[in-house]
């Protein structure tokens, strides 16, 4: 259980990594 959580849990952060860059290139198109 504890690996399985584990696991989820760097999806996670991936997944917060992933939309964190996703809004920067979004910002970026709208400044420029």
């Amino acid at each position: 259980m504890e690996k399985l959580q584990h696991e989820s849990h760097q999806l996670v952060c991936l997944c917060g990594q992933n939309m964190q860059i996703q809004q920067e290139e979004i910002m970026g198109q709208v400044i420029i």
